[in-house]
């Protein structure tokens, strides 16, 4: 493992408090790879929503996660219970692999709020059916 990556024992959070920027968790995909899913920050005024953003490319163990490949593909709000609906605990984080202004910008686009801005608002299960399209590196 990369030493840019921090990790921790697995902890499936039931409020956004003690998440930081970059915290993330695994998914694992039908095809048996896994894709990257990064707490971005909180909602205002919640506890319980937060942005986060899937991550590409996807990948067959954690090992192959390479700080210059990591790319934000999709960045939307989501409840907190996706970690324990899901079964995916949070188990490091990728804050100095993303970079705090890819960080910053998914999370900004995430909460601009002008005329004809898109914004996503996902539940646990179409986080884990975007989950399924996210391509591999070649």
């Amino acid at each position: 493992m990369r030493s840019s990556m921090q990790t921790h024992e697995a902890k499936t959070p039931k409020t956004t408090l003690g998440l930081r920027p970059g915290d993330y968790c695994l998914i694992k995909r039908e095809d048996g790879l896994s894709v990257a899913f990064a707490f971005l920050g909180s909602v205002a005024n919640s506890r319980t929503a937060f942005y986060g953003g899937l991550l590409a490319p996807a990948f067959r163990s954690e090992e192959e996660i390479l700080p210059s490949r990591l790319d934000i593909t999709l960045a939307a709000m989501i409840h907190v219970k996706c970690y324990a609906a899901n079964k995916t605990p949070i188990v490091g984080n990728l804050a100095q692999v993303l970079g705090s202004n890819a960080i910053d910008a998914a999370l900004a686009a995430c909460t601009d709020m002008r005329v004809g801005a898109v914004h996503g608002v996902l539940g646990h299960l179409a986080l884990l059916k975007r989950a399924q399209t996210v391509g591999m590196s070649c």
